[in-house]
């Protein structure tokens, strides 16, 4: 319980309030003023992104009715500082959706001391991409660990779960799609039996069943809110799309340029901190590289949006969602020694209790 809260609160949400109160970001700040902020986010691409938008004005309704209102010295020193009236409620729920990530996956994952380096880096690699403040950015990663880690599970709520998980994600930001990719790669990796352990078939079958169950609900959940939330907040007079939103030749500054940079090398620390395989055989890193290549092929249309429409000035929020479902992919692939359990008979389960 003490490392819990040390590493999976107190350490995340200090990184969080040195980042969010000790500067104000130049780049979102208009954002700040309610008047910008729905211009912003109630038209073009952003329309559709409707839950962490909805939350956010939610929340402000609530600080302002309680009287609560975060006037720290970097919004003071600003010009029009009293214009900036939904600064403390974005900060109040990505503050709040930051710390259930970090809870999620340390409880889930980083309790075992093997993933305590990774955890940290993915962790600082979240607060490094919140130099661009969203209302959904934050939302996004603990709504898309959470329906990865719940497919994975193999508990009965592990299917419905997924699928509310998926719509409310869906509804947040669609790079949920990208959680969905990766419950369908660990599927596809894991078609037959590795070599060495009895029984595998018998008893893998069940949660093969289940796992299935979660990927397909995960689908139906987030295909179906992409149309819905598509159709409801259709705008036929706003002809705005990935493509003409920003000029490509912005994409090509040196800032821009920088924070692909910083993207590719926060991605080579990630990848090169994950905990190494210790099965003589061979079985679980080879499942891992089988789900990382299927996982990989899915996301190409992300990626095609991301390259094609994103802003590469944003490129640490853009491609986080990516670092995450690796991150998973690699967890996926473990199996600790419990219970007298064989080493490779499966997915490590989700503690009793744990609820994502």
């Amino acid at each position: 319980m003490r490392r819990t809260l040390s590493l999976g609160v107190a350490f995340p949400l200090v990184l969080y309030l040195a980042s969010t109160l000790g500067y104000v970001s130049a780049y979102s700040r208009v954002t700040f003023a309610k008047s910008a902020f729905l211009l912003q986010y109630r038209g073009g691409i952003y329309r559709y992104r409707i839950l962490g938008t909805d939350a956010v004005l939610a929340v402000n309704y609530l600080v302002q009715h309680l009287g609560f209102n975060l006037a720290t010295i970097p919004i003071d020193s600003l010009p029009f500082s009293s214009a900036y009236d939904l600064f403390t409620a974005l900060v109040v729920l990505n503050g709040i959706a930051f710390v259930g990530f970090t809870v999620l996956l340390y409880v889930v994952t980083a309790r075992d001391h093997h993933w305590v380096v990774s955890y940290l880096v993915l962790v600082a690699l979240a607060i490094a991409s919140a130099y661009v403040v969203t209302p959904y950015d934050d939302l996004s990663y603990l709504l898309l660990a959470a329906l990865v880690l719940s497919g994975l599970a193999d508990r009965p709520w592990s299917w419905p779960a997924c699928l509310v998980l998926a719509a409310v994600g869906t509804a947040d930001r669609e790079s949920l799609f990208l959680g969905v990719a990766a419950l369908a790669a660990i599927l596809l990796s894991r078609s037959g039996a590795p070599v060495g352990i009895p029984d595998y078939e018998h008893r893998s079958a069940g949660r093969h069943d289940r796992l299935v169950a979660s990927t397909l609900a995960a689908i139906v959940g987030s295909v179906g809110t992409y149309f819905a939330v598509r159709i409801l907040y259709a705008d036929p007079t706003d002809h705005a799309s990935f493509w003409q939103t920003l000029a490509f030749k912005a994409n090509l500054t040196p800032s821009s340029l920088i924070a692909v940079i910083m993207v590719l090398l926060g991605g080579a620390v990630l990848v090169a901190e994950l905990p190494r395989f210790g099965d003589r055989t061979g079985t679980l890193a080879a499942r891992y590289h089988r789900a990382t290549l299927y996982f990989w092929i899915l996301s190409v249309p992300y990626l095609f949006v991301t390259v094609i429409g994103g802003s590469w000035f944003e490129a640490p929020r853009l491609l986080l969602p990516l670092g995450i479902c690796q991150y998973l992919l690699r967890w996926s692939a473990d199996t600790p020694v419990s219970g007298g359990a064989a080493e490779g008979s499966g997915p490590p389960s989700i503690p009793s209790g744990i609820t994502p």
